[in-house]
């Protein structure tokens, strides 16, 4: 829990000044867990040359709950640079940062996303997921109306050609 002095100390931070750059700076660079996830809620906030960078250094950060927030926040930055955070974010080892990932690449571009989740799609690494994610994965492919997905899926059914028959198991 973030005590309430703290969150007006970082309501005045989010000001892009260089002394509150340099103040969020040492935010993101601290041991707390949570002063790190209220840095990087401040840098999402503010506008300043080099955010992505600041935020995608943190996705590798031993903390699941650090590279969630950092995800978070480089959702909302509309840059390729985001594109590439929100990919590497798909290979994640925690399964809820990739599932946040997902929605993200979603919401972020449509062609993009489907090349992003066919290439995901076609790594052998892909099977070890859960059927869950699987399907949650594909689905996601399917919305994206990519033709490299749709191809895929063509390719895949025509390969399992029984994969619709209908046998009666007595």
């Amino acid at each position: 829990e973030i005590p309430e002095n703290l969150r007006v100390l970082a309501a005045a931070l989010a000001r892009p000044h260089p002394q509150s750059l340099a103040a969020v700076s040492q935010m993101l660079q601290s041991a707390k867990l949570n002063v790190v996830i209220e840095g990087l809620r401040l840098v999402a906030q503010m506008e300043f040359q080099g955010k992505g960078s600041a935020i995608a250094k943190l996705l590798s950060h031993p903390s699941s709950a650090v590279r969630l927030e950092a995800l978070r926040a480089t959702a909302s930055i509309k840059t390729d640079e985001a594109k590439t955070t929100i990919s590497k974010s798909l290979d994640d080892p925690d399964a809820e940062i990739r599932a946040v990932a997902l929605e993200a690449a979603l919401a972020f571009d449509h062609d993009w996303a489907g090349r992003t989740l066919a290439r995901i799609m076609a790594d052998p690494k892909f099977a070890a997921r859960s059927a869950e994610e699987q399907q949650k994965v594909c689905a996601a492919a399917a919305m994206t109306g990519a033709t490299q997905v749709l191809a895929q899926f063509g390719y895949v059914l025509q390969r399992k050609s029984g994969l619709f028959s209908k046998k009666e198991i007595n």
